[in-house]
C-alpha cells in the first residue's frame, strides 16, 4: 500500500497532469494552430463549437494549469499514509517517478529543435510548424467530404 500511496500521489493525479495538460493545450493551440483545431473538430463533428473554446485552448487553460502547478508546488506537504510520514527516499523516488513523465517532453522538444539546420530563427519555425495539410478531401461540399473520409476510412479499416 506505500508503494501504492507514493506512486499515486507522485505521478497519478496532480502536478504531473496539470504539466502534461499544459504543454498539450500549448502544443495544439499555438503550434499546431488553435484555427486549424477548430477547422479539424468542425470536420469531426460537423459543426463548429463556439468561439469561446479557441480562447479557453489559447490562454485560459494554459494560464490556470500553471497557476495551479505553481500554487501546488507553494502549499507543497510531503506524502503521508495514515499517520506515516514517508522518508526523504522515499520522496525522492516520487520526484523521480514524476519527473520521468514530466521531462520528456521538454528533453525531446530540445533534442528535436538541435537536430534541425539552419538560423535560430528556422529552426524554430521547423520544429513548430506541422507538417502535414488541412484535410485534402476538403473542396467546400460539406456533405460530399465527409461521405468522400467515411468511405476512405471505412474501405482503410476493412483492409485490416
Amino acid at each position: 500500500m506505500y508503494v501504492f500511496k507514493i506512486l499515486d500521489y507522485y505521478s497519478a493525479s496532480g502536478w504531473c497532469l496539470l504539466v502534461l495538460l499544459f504543454f498539450e493545450c500549448i502544443s495544439v493551440s499555438w503550434f499546431y494552430g488553435a484555427d486549424r483545431f477548430y477547422e479539424n473538430i468542425h470536420d469531426m463533428i460537423g459543426f463548429r463549437p463556439g468561439r469561446f473554446w479557441k480562447w479557453r485552448w489559447i490562454a485560459f487553460t494554459p494560464l490556470l494549469c500553471t497557476s495551479i502547478a505553481i500554487f501546488s508546488l507553494i502549499e507543497y506537504e510531503p506524502v503521508k499514509y495514515k499517520n506515516y510520514q514517508f522518508p526523504s527516499w522515499a520522496e525522492y523516488i516520487g520526484w523521480c517517478i514524476a519527473l520521468s513523465s514530466i521531462l520528456t517532453i521538454p528533453i525531446y522538444a530540445i533534442v528535436f529543435f538541435a537536430k534541425q539546420t539552419g538560423s535560430f530563427t528556422e529552426r524554430w519555425k521547423i520544429s513548430t510548424t506541422p507538417t502535414f495539410n488541412q484535410n485534402p478531401f476538403r473542396d467546400g461540399n460539406d456533405k460530399e467530404t465527409t461521405q468522400q473520409m467515411l468511405n476512405e476510412d471505412t474501405t482503410a479499416m476493412t483492409k485490416l
